[in-house]
């Protein structure tokens, strides 16, 4: 009969740890990636004040960062104003103000869609007249 170094006792108290451990993560904070969630889950986060609307505007712009330069998904990225909103709607997430369940929730416009001061697919065919904005947006 062949000894083994580990006995099946100590193999059941770290399995039973293990699954313990695993249990008790989301009890006590898992760190989860907040741009992966559903518009669902963030919705019910920022609700609950569990994570900010700052925290969640961030971590959108890190994966566009990220992932922009393999994709290019993005002509322009409006960073600071993404954040400035942000902050806006943790204030009025901390003063009871709640707009509804997209409160806080970071958007991207698709680049056929005409806004102030930004960039867009259609600029090089307007350019030509020099075009002002008749429809745009804040």
């Amino acid at each position: 009969m062949q000894s083994y170094p580990h006995s099946r006792r100590g193999f059941l108290v770290a399995a039973a740890n293990a699954v313990v451990g695993l249990a008790l993560k989301p009890a006590f904070g898992k760190s989860q990636d907040l741009a992966s969630l559903t518009r669902k889950e963030a919705s019910e986060l920022l609700r609950s004040k569990n994570a900010s609307p700052v925290d969640l505007t961030q971590a959108c712009l890190k994966r566009i960062q990220t992932y922009n330069s393999a994709l290019n998904s993005f002509i322009t990225v409006t960073r600071d104003q993404a954040i400035e909103a942000a902050r806006g709607m943790e204030a009025e997430q901390w003063q009871e103000t709640w707009r509804g369940p997209l409160h806080g929730i970071p958007i991207a416009l698709k680049d056929n869609i005409d806004t102030a001061g930004s960039r867009h697919a259609l600029e090089q065919i307007w350019s030509f007249g020099g075009r002002e904005s008749v429809f745009t947006l804040p």
